[in-house]
């Protein structure tokens, strides 16, 4: 590997690294959201039928939101974990 190249796979790995930052804190975010809206549904008395469904809505995209947050935070772990051991071989043969 060429010096040009390994610095370009640094300057990626640290790019790629940012964005799992930034998709940690959605996460937390998410998750956070979604425990808050469990933690005042359990004080909440029950409502009418529409106010059950609508909650029942909200909870559903909280969760959905949840998940989807979490599902890109693993699926960016992944790529910055390769780009580390692709780094790190780079390093080994400098």
């Amino acid at each position: 590997m060429s010096r040009k190249e390994f610095e370009e796979l640094e300057c990626k790995l640290l790019q790629e690294t940012e964005v799992l930052r930034t998709l940690r804190s959605e996460y937390e975010r998410a998750h956070n959201i979604y425990l808050s809206e469990l933690a005042a549904d359990c004080e909440r008395s029950e409502g009418s039928g529409r106010q059950e469904a609508l909650r029942e809505s909200r909870q559903n995209k909280l969760s959905d939101d949840e998940f989807y947050a979490e599902r890109a935070l693993n699926s960016q772990r992944k790529i910055v974990a390769a780009l580390t051991l692709q780094y790190n071989n780079a390093l080994e043969q400098l």
